[in-house]
C-alpha cells in the first residue's frame, strides 16, 4: 500500500514538470536603451495559456507576460543602465499554474560588430559557380542579429569581362573564349563587408602556330612573324628581279 501511495505522489509531482520540460532559450539585446527578449522556439498549446517570467541578477522580476505567437519579442526593461544577467521560465495555465525550471543565467548579446569577416571565395568553374569558404563563420557571427531583425545575409557578386570595368550583371558569354574575373561582398542590415579575393575563369581556343613552329606564334599587328618574313622575302625577291631586269635592258641598249 505504501508503495502505491508513493507512486501516486511521485506521479503528481513529476507530471507538471513533464508538461513544462521546455526551458526558455531567449536572446537578450539592447534596442534604443531598452532591454528586449526574443524567443522563436516553444510548443504552444491552444487549450492552455503560456506565460514567461524574467528574473534579473539584481533580484528584480517581471510580471508574467503571455506568449500568443512566435517569434515572440518583448521589452522587459526600459532605460537600462547596468550590465545584467537574466533568467527566465515558462508558466502554463489551464486552471492550474505549472512552472518550468529557471533557465541558466544569460548575458545580454551585443550587436556592435566592430570587425566583420571578409568573404573568401574559391573554385570558380565555367558556369561561374564558386565556394564561399568562410560562409559558416559569417552566418554564425550574425545568426542572432539575423533572427531578431528578420534579416538575411545578402551576397553581391561582381564581374569583370576581358579586363573591362566591374559590373553587377553579365551577358551571355562564350565559355571557350573568355576571361572573367569575379569578386563579392555581403551586406546585412547596416553592415557591409570588404570585397573578397578575386577569382579568374579564363579559356581561349588553342592557338596553332603556322608551320608548327613556336617562333611563328609571335605576332606583329595580329599577323604571324613568319608571314611577315615571307612577305619580306617575296618583296626582296621581286625587287632583285626588277633590278636585274633593268640592268639587262640597260646592257642591251
Amino acid at each position: 500500500m505504501k508503495r502505491i501511495i508513493l507512486a501516486i505522489l511521485l506521479f503528481i509531482f513529476i507530471l507538471p514538470v513533464k508538461a513544462l520540460e521546455e526551458i526558455p532559450n531567449n536572446i537578450y539585446y539592447i534596442d534604443d536603451n531598452n532591454l528586449i527578449a526574443y524567443l522563436d522556439e516553444i510548443t504552444l498549446d491552444e487549450e492552455s495559456k503560456l506565460y514567461i517570467e524574467f528574473k534579473f541578477s539584481n533580484g528584480e522580476k517581471t510580471d508574467l507576460i503571455e506568449i500568443t505567437e512566435l517569434p515572440f519579442k518583448t521589452t522587459i526593461l526600459e532605460n537600462i543602465e547596468e550590465n545584467l544577467e537574466i533568467e527566465s521560465r515558462f508558466i502554463k495555465y489551464d486552471g492550474n499554474y505549472d512552472y518550468s525550471e529557471w533557465s541558466d543565467k544569460k548575458e545580454i548579446t551585443s550587436f556592435d560588430f566592430e570587425k566583420i569577416p571578409t568573404p573568401i571565395i574559391s573554385n570558380v568553374d565555367s558556369d561561374l559557380n564558386y565556394n564561399i569558404d568562410n560562409k559558416e563563420e559569417i552566418e554564425e557571427l550574425f545568426k542572432d542579429y539575423i533572427k531578431v531583425n528578420n534579416l538575411k545575409v545578402n551576397y553581391k557578386l561582381e564581374y569583370k569581362v576581358n579586363d573591362s570595368k566591374w559590373e553587377q550583371n553579365i551577358n551571355k558569354y562564350d565559355k571557350n573564349d573568355i576571361k572573367i574575373e569575379i569578386r563579392l561582398k555581403y551586406e546585412i542590415g547596416t553592415y557591409e563587408s570588404e570585397y573578397s579575393n578575386t577569382l579568374v575563369y579564363e579559356k581561349h581556343p588553342e592557338k596553332v602556330c603556322p608551320f608548327d613552329s613556336d617562333i611563328c606564334c609571335n605576332e606583329i599587328a595580329n599577323m604571324s612573324l613568319c608571314y611577315w618574313l615571307m612577305i619580306l622575302g617575296v618583296t626582296i625577291t621581286v625587287i632583285f628581279i626588277i633590278v636585274d631586269i633593268k640592268k639587262r635592258i640597260s646592257r642591251e641598249a
